[in-house]
């Protein structure tokens, strides 16, 4: 199929698909939970959710997007689909940058077994961080800190998590257009040796291009990198806003927190910033002033129940 047929063939599939099935592995699925309620992903028409490894059947006129970290195990999965004919079209999508190398491989498997027209589009994204809030995001390291300042931690170990540092910054920039100022303390080994790795992959990217990035000096963030040790009463501070309380007590993780027992069980809840009014407006508020507001939120609530209630007293009853 040449460009010119393949254009015409996706303008078709946009308008022909009217459903869509997303297929995740297990790093992309908490890529998904920090951003979006998984419901919420039905507004956009995803009508089956199926995680990577599960046993899947087979789906006619649905178009079959995978979101998969660019591993061998993830790519060897979508290959094992291809063969087994789930679906007619495949679109895969990267959470983040797929070498040379695991690109080549992926087409000379789908070669083999012919299973290429089945794949519509492969797309790379920059995802390699989580946000936490609309204005907070985590690189999702544990234990980082302890790795990187312990005395007797490999050499290995630490370049890779300071990999993952960098990787983690430059796909938060690189995904929202920012080529960020970037200032250091002096004589900060590890700082020196994060900004170097960024450095890299930003050429190495090599799209410095003034269309990709809002150069001007206005909107141009800045981007300050200190050593943790600078500030290590926060890491013992017991913040008294709500969602940092939330956190301390529960403990959030990929957009969900869990607390509370329901028969015997622990009761996960998400956090839902995009249609949770409450939670957006009380996140970084003083803990005294939230919990008025819940007393006021529930009273509210209960009055539009009884309302409710009242007047389809058969149906209650």
């Amino acid at each position: 199929m040449c460009i010119r047929d393949r254009h015409r063939e996706l303008e078709r599939l946009g308008k022909l698909f009217e459903w869509k099935a997303l297929i995740y592995d297990k790093y992309a699925k908490s890529v998904i939970n920090s951003l979006i309620n998984v419901g919420n992903l039905r507004a956009y028409n995803v009508a089956v959710f199926l995680d990577l490894e599960s046993k899947k059947d087979t789906l006619r006129n649905i178009a079959a997007v995978y979101l998969i970290k660019p591993c061998k195990e993830s790519i060897d999965r979508v290959i094992e689909d291809l063969n087994g004919k789930l679906y007619d079209y495949f679109f895969i999508n990267f959470v983040s940058v797929c070498s040379a190398a695991l690109l080549e491989y992926f087409a000379t498997e789908c070669g083999r077994y012919n299973s290429q027209e089945r794949v519509m589009q492969v797309y790379e994204h920059y995802l390699s961080y989580f946000p936490v809030t609309p204005t907070l995001f985590t690189l999702n390291l544990p234990n980082a800190y302890l790795s990187l300042y312990r005395n007797c931690e490999i050499e290995e170990n630490m370049n890779s998590h300071l990999d993952g540092i960098a990787e983690g910054i430059f796909m938060f920039m690189r995904s929202n257009g920012y080529l960020p100022y970037v200032r250091i303390q002096r004589k900060d080994p590890l700082a020196e040796r994060v900004v170097k790795k960024l450095a890299g992959l930003f050429e190495s990217s090599g799209r410095f291009e003034e269309e990709k990035y809002d150069l001007s000096s206005s909107v141009r963030p800045l981007l300050i990198l200190l050593d943790r040790s600078i500030d290590l009463h926060t890491m013992l501070h017991h913040s008294w806003k709500y969602l940092g309380l939330v956190h301390d007590v529960y403990g959030i993780r990929n957009g969900k927190v869990t607390g509370g027992l329901d028969k015997g069980k622990k009761v996960e809840y998400e956090l839902d910033f995009l249609n949770d009014p409450f939670l957006q407006s009380h996140a970084l508020a003083e803990y005294p002033e939230t919990a008025g507001d819940i007393s006021a939120e529930f009273n509210k609530w209960t009055k539009e129940y009884d309302k409710i209630v009242s007047k389809r007293p058969e149906e209650s009853a």
